[in-house]
């Protein structure tokens, strides 16, 4: 006898029983699911239906309801865990499946892609005016630091004559009072 498993399975030797989606469904309609209940609707063994559900609140999809105790725990879905149970319905309903969600999905991210490659290659095409551009400012960087020295070494030069002037005025003015 050959077992059916869900078409989503990737694995060889024990393929997944249940769906994400389907886990999140079961738990949405039946609540307050045990351990049990989960393992005899999917075919798992206890121990299979611990990890899965186990593996939901790792991911805060799904919590035991407070009042349970022991082996028998009751699970519920978090509000996280609706959201998500939501999304991936959407998912199925719109885009065919998680399959086509995550195609669309791939197909925003090319696109996105596309855009900054367009824009990376306009950047590269205008580089030639851009470093026109840079080489004219460095330029006139240069021009003006060169006037700048010209009239800091000119200044420097008057302030020199001015003072070797004041030297020699008082020079006389000392000469005149010495007189």
């Amino acid at each position: 006898m050959q077992e059916i498993y869900s078409c989503g399975s990737v694995q060889r030797k024990h393929p997944t029983k249940a769906t994400k989606l389907q886990l999140l469904e079961f738990l949405a309609s039946f609540r307050g699911a045990e351990i049990v209940t989960v393992a005899q609707r999917f075919h798992l063994s206890e121990s299979g239906a611990r990890c899965k559900l186990w593996r939901l609140k790792k991911q805060s999809f799904a919590e035991t309801i407070p009042d349970t105790y022991g082996r028998t725990k009751a699970w519920q879905l978090t509000k996280a865990g609706w959201r998500h149970f939501r999304y991936l319905q959407e998912a199925e309903e719109y885009f065919g499946g998680t399959k086509g969600l995550l195609i669309s999905n791939l197909t925003a991210q090319v696109a996105l892609l596309k855009a900054e490659n367009e824009n990376m290659k306009k950047v590269i095409e205008d580089r030639h005016g851009f470093f026109q551009v840079s080489v004219g400012l460095a330029n006139e960087k240069l021009v003006l630091e060169q006037a700048s020295e010209r009239a800091l070494a000119t200044a420097n030069q008057e302030i020199k004559r001015l003072r070797a002037e004041i030297r020699v005025l008082r020079a006389v003015i000392q000469g005149r009072r010495g007189r």
